[in-house]
């Protein structure tokens, strides 16, 4: 009996697993776990101003100006920015640093120097740092005490927009103790932030600031201008973040083509109607508006998005009313303005009166304001990539983006959906236990490829490694701002609320080796070849998504042992054995290790990165 279960079983599972992909789409909807769509790749962007260029003839970047990036394998990328900037003729001139302890002692101070409008994206790149416990100071020190840490940036001109703050490392999510103030002849005055994306210096966006009163000229750090001061009190508990640099003029873009105003026809009263777009592959951030009658439509259903303008309408008995989107009309009921957006097919279906409204019937009353196309995996570029305006900017000399872009992802495959699914009826998009917040990590972008979580005090540490990008082993997979970004924001909606969140990419320890090989006689002829193999071969086996033993990725945290490196040279084609291998953390190879410990001074688990191998090869 037990066996005609067994076999029962057996070919049901062979039965299941025979079942073509449609149905499997279909059963993955039945459970609301449709394939997700292609998402977009967000960064920022920074317009330089032509020098000497005055302020009252400057004009306003809007919003959705185009850019796009230099070539590519596949072409020039387009981007648009997502909102309108005023631009400042203001210029960054001076970038000062300074700690003070609660004494009145100064514990650290440095002078980045005078800069001009041609150096401001060198300028950028300097890293400041906040709340660190090693600091470098002409040798390396501990400042363990509390103390202010402040930084100073003095610009050209008085401006009142908007500040880029881009941050390497980041705090909790919970808002931290810092503050801005601008110079006044009557002492600092602490500088309004109307808006904070970058959610208490946790993560890169941009601060809106604002003065209540005049900025004034006043002298500090030996210099008289206009002077920008951002302080923080660091406690020893304190967590280190470090700001990476402070532009003007910035804007946040996103790797998009919009269409807007597009008429999708007409309604006829039927249930289930279903209109479809002349494009697949829609972004998420669709605008849909119904033209109903006037009367009835209270001030809350009306719309006032800027997303349109319903004023050229001559018909003044009805008006444009937004519709909101759901992912299924379950808990919709017969007065709900609500669609459900394929966006993998580019299509707009409505209730049946019951669950969800129908349309009232009308002439062309359907519209969708705005939509967007595009994405994937293609618009996640490196840094100074977007260079070109598309539409010209009276008096903008440049711009480009001082962040690499990030966020973009490519339509979810069958196979990870079949992965994904039991995993939602697991967590049901709550986090609670680790394996919950990697899940999480991993559905917030498809451009995750792995997540790590750690328990911590308060909260959860996430270590987050993004996927190739097709640039080869060498370079070192890092978090770009907008995958940041986006992931932090997927899951701060699912967190427990007293959980503390901090997201960061993969950290390197920098591994030295010097190889000495025996080569077969009969190779003996290409041996600088075996040499280049050998290279690419220790890159490949450190890297955290193709490395380790099974080619799976090194796993996190894991030593590195110097048997695995002869392990793994004995494989090599053409090497007849392994004579010696140095192993060695440091440039001078003065320790010979047999063991690396992949942990760095904080404690915090690392992968290995090979900073540089020494091949030489002789023959017996």
């Amino acid at each position: 009996l037990v066996e005609l279960f067994a076999w029962m079983t057996e070919m049901i599972i062979y039965r299941l697993n025979q079942v073509p992909e449609k149905h499997y789409i279909k059963f993955l909807e039945l459970m609301g776990a449709s394939l997700k769509p292609q998402q977009a790749a967000r960064g920022y962007v920074v317009f330089e101003v032509a020098k000497n260029t005055k302020q009252t003839d400057l004009v306003a970047v809007k919003k959705g100006t185009q850019l796009s990036t230099k070539e590519t394998e596949s072409g020039t990328i387009a981007f648009e920015t997502v909102n309108t900037i005023e631009l400042t003729s203001a210029q960054i001139s001076r970038i000062y640093q300074r700690r003070r302890a609660h004494s009145g002692d100064i514990l650290f101070e440095k002078d980045f120097g005078a800069v001009d409008t041609d150096q401001l994206k060198e300028k950028g790149e300097i890293s400041f740092s906040f709340g660190e416990q090693r600091v470098n100071t002409g040798g390396t020190r501990d400042i363990k005490e509390p103390h202010t840490s402040s930084l100073y940036i003095l610009f050209s001109q008085p401006f009142l927009h908007t500040l880029l703050v881009i941050i390497e490392q980041g705090l909790d999510t919970v808002p931290q103790n810092f503050v801005w103030h601008a110079s006044s002849n009557g002492g600092w005055q602490e500088v309004v932030i109307v808006e904070d994306q970058t959610n208490g210096l946790s993560r890169t966006g941009i601060q809106t600031l604002a003065l209540s009163k005049p900025w004034e000229k006043t002298e500090e750090c030996s210099e008289i201008g206009y002077w920008l001061r951002l302080s923080m009190e660091v406690e020893e508990s304190s967590a280190p973040v470090a700001i990476k640099g402070v532009h003007v003029n910035a804007a946040e873009v996103i790797q998009a083509q919009a269409h807007s105003q597009v008429l999708l026809g007409s309604s006829d009263g039927q249930p289930y109607q279903t209109f479809s777009l002349s494009h697949d592959n829609i972004l998420p951030d669709l605008v849909l508006g119904v033209r109903e009658n006037a009367q009835g439509i209270s001030a809350i259903d009306a719309n006032s998005s800027e997303e349109w303008d319903d004023s050229a309408s001559t018909d003044k008995e009805s008006t444009l009313v937004p519709w909101q989107k759901v992912d299924n009309f379950f808990n919709s009921n017969q007065v709900d303005r609500h669609y459900v957006l394929d966006l993998n097919r580019g299509t707009i279906m409505f209730g049946d009166g019951r669950r969800g409204m129908i349309p009232p019937v009308g002439d062309n009353n359907i519209s969708v304001m705005k939509y967007y196309t595009g994405g994937g995996s293609r618009g996640n570029v490196g840094k100074h990539m977007i260079v070109s305006i598309t539409s010209p900017v009276p008096y903008v000399k440049s711009v480009t983006n001082p962040e690499q872009t990030g966020g973009g992802a490519d339509q979810e495959t069958i196979q990870e959906a079949k992965l994904r699914a039991p995993w939602m009826l697991k967590h049901r998009y709550r986090a609670v236990t680790i394996a919950d917040y990697e899940q999480l990590t991993l559905e917030a972008s498809g451009e995750v490829a792995k997540a790590h979580c750690f328990a911590e005090e308060g909260g959860v540490r996430i270590v987050a490694i993004p996927k190739m990008r097709g640039e080869g082993y060498l370079n070192k997979l890092q978090l770009s701002p907008g995958l940041t970004n986006q992931v932090m924001r997927y899951l701060d909606e699912r967190r427990l609320i007293a959980t503390k969140l901090s997201i960061t990419g993969p950290r390197y320890k920098s591994v030295y080796l010097a190889v000495e090989i025996v080569v077969r006689p009969e190779k003996y002829s290409v041996r600088r070849e075996i040499e280049q193999t050998i290279n690419n071969e220790l890159v490949k086996f450190f890297h955290p998504l193709k490395g380790g033993a099974d080619s799976s990725g090194w796993p996190l945290g894991r030593s590195l042992h110097l048997s695995e490196i002869y392990y793994l040279l004995e494989k090599v084609d053409g090497v007849d054995y392994v004579d010696h291998v140095k192993l060695s953390e440091t440039v001078d190879q003065t320790e010979e290790l047999k063991k690396i410990r992949m942990k760095d001074v904080n404690g915090e688990h690392t992968f290995p990165y090979m900073q540089r191998c020494v091949v030489s090869s002789a023959i017996q």
